[in-house]
């Protein structure tokens, strides 16, 4: 895949990549502004129902890729895309470090062998912004956060 046209076709991609894997993986997929695909790499390998991955481990590649934005996909062997409350916590862990290392988090993605389920589609990306991160230190107006576009 060469550019991401659509959430359906990044799904049906991933489903073939990772869909039929008997442990959990997780994916980052690294994007140009354009939508070019810059990276498509398992950063994790875990067991039949888990994974354990870190954000620097995401973020390593973006970096050295120079990427716009990710879509992070995570296979359930299980064949349920539902979100494990763990899937949850880690999503909103992203958009956080997302917020500070000024990256798009476009999409988090769950995959079975025969389907997948994006979170933007539902409308269930965490919304988080800078201010939200830096509150705890603006209270002490000893920290100003920095100026950003996002």
């Amino acid at each position: 895949m060469e550019r991401v046209k659509s959430v359906k076709e990044l799904g049906e991609t991933l489903i073939v990549a990772m869909g039929s894997a008997l442990q959990e993986e997780c994916w980052v997929i690294g994007l140009s502004t354009q939508m070019q695909v810059l990276l498509m790499k398992r950063v994790a390998l875990g067991t039949v129902d888990g994974v354990s991955v870190h954000p620097r481990d995401i973020f390593r590649d973006l970096v050295a890729v120079n990427a716009y934005g990710f879509v992070l996909a995570h296979n359930h062997p299980s064949g349920i895309l539902t979100l494990s409350e763990s899937d949850e916590r880690f999503k909103v862990q992203l958009e956080i470090c997302s917020k500070l290392m000024q990256y798009h988090f476009l999409d988090f993605i769950v995959v079975t062998k025969q389907s997948f389920l994006s979170q933007r589609a539902l409308g269930k990306m965490p919304k988080v912004s800078l201010t939200d991160v830096f509150k705890p230190y603006l209270s002490s107006n000893k920290f100003k956060p920095p100026n950003t576009r996002i």
